[in-house]
């Protein structure tokens, strides 16, 4: 084989080599994350603080390869980086023990590291090293040769790994063959990165001065970079990070927090990396900035207005348009935005905002020579965009007032880049001709008719963006999300509090003595879940009704609750516990045991605190809230339970965990059966089969197809009961499916129950294997 070949197939290995590890470098970031997430309650969070520790773990990879490019000989190289590679191939565990599900959530975010690092940890520090290392090899190796568009392929690897994950791997495999095949790719990377250190190691004899000269030597002449050039390549990537977190948060907050959410923002922020890194004659500073002033206030005035959660009018585009451009106040009229429209709104602003930062980095990138430590800064600003949003913001704010402050730098930046883009025409080289006095005074217009509809749109955004402080009674975040307690009413009688956990409802109460038992919001006398519980009610002639409620809110469930019955709350939020439980603004639960109920709240993930009520754990918490049991009441029976509800959202949603086959497996384990009964008589309401009531209301998702698999599955009647909105008595309207063995049950239900259509689809969950396109509205 002559040289020339060997060179071809080197640059063929160095580009492969990249591209293979950009891809597993993403490919394992919403795998791992997918994995955990219902260790932690399916809070949004989880993804965000996965992201933090890839973007921190990705800024240590690229201070190695920094270091190793600047203190150590080629050889030397080749033997260090071969020698991580074998060790990451000795620890290659994907998918973290059982031993490290969380026993508190005191500190999620520190525990979420720790996972991540003794799970992922040195096989991803060693994929995000790879990249600018081997771009050093290849400038090292092909004297003369630009290696900036391996970092275009790096990140369009990235990209294939992302958009691959939800439509082809997530669908395909369950997350164990996910991960088998994850470690089958990083074998393949193991390959191809050791062939290329051992070309190094056995052609290079160049001291790492001599290579760089060498790979400068027919590049272009560029300054050295000064201190504020390196500035720049921090703070773009920090901005653009902090926009990635921020709009992540948001939008999984109101949806979900599914890898699809995770995924797209994250594959559009890659695309403007491609794009400004592989063609950057494609970014126009200009026409991004114009791009992103309509954005940044559709999006504003979205977020402001609420649409669709009053009277709600399709008006179609030409609606859409007028609410959110012509007449942009509350009094407004209310528009439904589907769910691609929400998505479109937010990423679209997030997409030019990154686009701008992006395209400003590489305006901005300097000669091979300084191209790790380019990279290095680039990797540095990303983390401390990540660091912001996931340690320092749930600080300073107390809602997630970094999207609104996001949107606001971003309107100043892009104002900013028109202007300047004014300025240089008007002001422009020396040699332009002179223009007449009209010429100037159509410019001034021009100028004018910029800035100032530009004026209106800053005062109109920080009207709209805004932090909501004195708007609530209390207002407060942490790793599950924000809450706020609002008050409204004009009267005693209708005065009531409100629970918001984002822009969810959570329960509400009236405050008044004679309406404060009044069961409101999703929770109203005709709702499913009200109807199950009368059935047990009417027929109960002793013994105590034993209820179960996956999800606290504000406890609107125990209003149900009579002497001698029993009430228990399954919460993961704290927060949420520390609420409900004061009595300073919801009584529910105080009510509920003053009526001599009892009434306990459970603090933790409900599958696994309802897993360790079955099979007890020999660990308890240190402390836990008056009236809550950390890890539940430490029976080593079943709760039998009457009734069981799933009323656990994350943002709009029920988490995926508690819709599977294994959480109905121990749903269904906890609910009281009939086999109490003597033989022979008619089974009394305590020992009938117990009933679930699965609440299903949701703007973005049709969980009716899962939880009818579940019922098809199992064997279980299912019926679905539709509640309509009563304004007299803040009742919305709901959606709940209640899944029982019990015949009689459900034909008393099936008075109230929706026709269900001949040919209902189903859809069937496990924990291994689930995805939310089919179930997408």
């Amino acid at each position: 084989m002559d040289f020339r070949t060997r060179d071809r197939w080197l640059a063929v290995n160095y580009a492969a080599t990249i591209f293979i590890s950009a891809f597993l470098l993403f490919q394992i970031q919403p795998l791992i994350s997918k994995y955990i997430l219902p260790w932690f309650g399916g809070s949004a969070a989880v993804w965000t603080t996965c992201l933090l520790f890839f973007q921190t773990l990705l800024f240590a990879g690229y201070a190695y390869a920094h270091a190793a490019n600047t203190w150590l000989t080629p050889r030397r190289q080749a033997a260090v980086h071969l020698a991580l590679i074998l060790a990451a191939v000795a620890m290659l565990g994907v998918l973290p023990g059982d031993q490290w599900q969380p026993r508190s959530y005191h500190d999620p975010v520190r525990q979420i590291l720790i996972i991540l690092a003794v799970s992922v940890g040195l096989p991803y520090f060693v994929l995000s090293a790879t990249g600018p290392l081997l771009q050093a090899w290849f400038a090292r190796s092909f004297p003369g040769r630009m290696p900036y568009r391996l970092y275009a392929l790096s990140n369009l690897g990235s990209l294939i790994a992302l958009v691959s994950y939800p439509f082809v791997f997530e669908r395909a495999f369950d997350l164990p063959r996910q991960a088998l095949l994850w470690s089958a790719g990083f074998l393949l990377f193991a390959l191809c990165c050791a062939y290329g250190a051992w070309r190094l190691w056995t052609s290079s004899s160049l001291s790492p001065t001599r290579g760089r000269e060498s790979a400068a030597a027919d590049s272009p002449t560029w300054a050295t970079p000064r201190w504020f050039h390196r500035l720049a390549w921090l703070l773009w990537p920090a901005f653009g990070s902090v926009v990635l977190l921020a709009t992540t948060n948001r939008v999984t907050t109101d949806i979900a927090a599914i890898p699809f959410l995770w995924i797209v923002p994250l594959a559009l922020y890659l695309v403007t990396f491609i794009i400004a890194f592989d063609r950057p004659a494609w970014y126009r500073s200009t026409l991004v900035a114009a791009l992103m002033l309509v954005a940044i206030y559709a999006a504003a005035v979205v977020h402001r207005l609420g649409v669709g959660y009053k009277d709600v009018v399709d008006a179609g585009t030409p609606g859409l348009v007028y609410s959110l451009f012509l007449a942009p106040t509350e009094k407004s009229p209310e528009v439904h935005i589907s769910t691609t429209e929400f998505l479109v709104v937010n990423f679209t602003a997030m997409f030019a905002i990154c686009m701008l930062c992006h395209g400003e980095l590489v305006r901005q990138r300097p000669d091979p020579r300084y191209l790790t430590s380019y990279y290095l800064l680039i990797a540095a600003g990303g983390a401390l965009g990540g660091a912001f949003v996931i340690l320092v913001a749930p600080q300073i704010f107390k809602t997630f007032y970094e999207w609104e402050l996001s949107l606001l730098v971003g309107c100043v930046l892009a104002i900013g880049f028109i202007l300047r883009a004014l300025v240089n025409f008007i002001f422009g080289s020396e040699d332009k001709p002179s223009r007449k006095p009209a010429q100037y005074l159509l410019l001034a217009g021009v100028v004018l008719a910029v800035f100032l509809p530009s004026a209106v749109i800053l005062l109109d955004l920080s009207e709209y963006l805004q932090p909501p402080i004195g708007q609530a009674k209390l207002r407060t975040r942490n790793f599950f999300g924000t809450l706020a307690v609002l008050d409204r009413g004009d009267t005693p009688l209708t005065h009531m509090f409100f629970l918001k956990h984002g822009a969810i409802t959570h329960g509400a109460q009236y405050t008044h003595e004679t309406r404060r038992r009044e069961p409101t919001t999703y929770y109203g006398r005709t709702s499913g879940a009200a109807r199950t519980i009368d059935y047990f009610r009417q027929q109960l002639t002793s013994g105590r009704m034993n209820l179960g409620v996956v999800g606290l809110g504000t406890g609107t469930l125990a209003a149900y609750a009579d002497k001698g019955d029993a009430v228990t709350f399954y919460e993961i939020n704290p927060a949420v516990i520390e609420i409900a439980e004061s009595g300073r603004w919801f009584t529910f639960l105080k009510d509920c045991r003053s009526r001599d109920a009892q009434c306990e709240v459970h603090l933790g993930d409900a599958r696994l605190t309802l897993e360790r009520e079955l099979h007890p754990a020999s660990e308890r918490p240190v402390s836990s809230p008056p009236h809550v049991d950390g890890e539940g009441s430490g029976a080593a029976s079943p709760q039998q339970y009457h009734i069981l509800a799933l009323d656990a959202f994350s943002g709009d949603a029920v988490p995926i965990h508690l819709l599977t086959v294994e959480a109905f497996e121990l749903y269904l384990a906890h609910l009281s059966t009939p086999t109490d009964g003597a033989p022979g008589e008619t089974a009394s309401p305590l020992h009938q089969h117990g009933a679930i009531a699965v609440h299903i209301s949701n703007r973005y998702l049709n969980l009716e197809p899962v939880v009818r698999g579940i019922a098809r599955h199992f064997g279980l009647f299912a019926i679905y009961i539709e509640d309509e909105d009563d304004d007299k008595h803040a009742v919305y309207s709901s959606d709940w499916m209640i899944l029982t063995r019990n015949e009689r049950l459900a034909d008393e239900l099936s008075h109230f129950a929706e026709e269900q259509a001949p040919y209902a689809p189903t859809i069937l969950w496990t924990d291994n294997h689930s995805s939310l396109f089919d179930i997408l509205k």
